[in-house]
């Protein structure tokens, strides 16, 4: 296929890959999450849409995707809408400056992180409990 058109890429994420992230969110909890605390249904951030509430939704999630899992910026792209590694990096270079530089702002950060890391101890929780009683 050296002279023809190169076959574009999907990912495909398999739910169970994620349990035995370093803390126990799947992308589907990060998406709910998020769009949960912008009171934004998650299939309208992840559309091409460039308003403001949707573009700030969508950098959190990637931000929090950095934070909470082990994917690479290629993989966080695809997830969300298929965008570029650089958009993904770009975001989470923009997130990080506004934590660094704005109160609201690192406020309303630490209130999303705050959830995200309960929910992923109630994971990790049934996670353990879960593995305790079937052995």
């Amino acid at each position: 296929m050296r002279h023809g058109k190169k076959k574009k890429r999907i990912l495909i994420y398999n739910k169970n890959y994620f349990d035995m992230t370093k803390t126990y969110l799947s992308p589907d909890e990060i998406i709910s999450i998020t769009a949960d605390y912008f009171r934004i249904a998650p299939e309208l951030w992840l559309n091409c849409s460039r308003k403001r509430e949707y573009i700030k939704c969508k950098h959190i999630a990637m931000y929090c995707f950095r934070q909470f899992t082990d994917l690479s910026f290629r993989d966080i792209g695809m997830i969300c809408g298929g965008k570029d590694h650089a958009t993904v990096m770009h975001a989470v270079k923009k997130i990080n400056g506004f934590i660094d530089s704005y109160e609201a702002d690192r406020k309303e950060m630490e209130l999303i992180l705050k959830i995200m890391k309960d929910k992923a101890e109630d994971n990790f929780t049934k996670y353990i409990t879960y593995n305790t009683e079937n052995v």
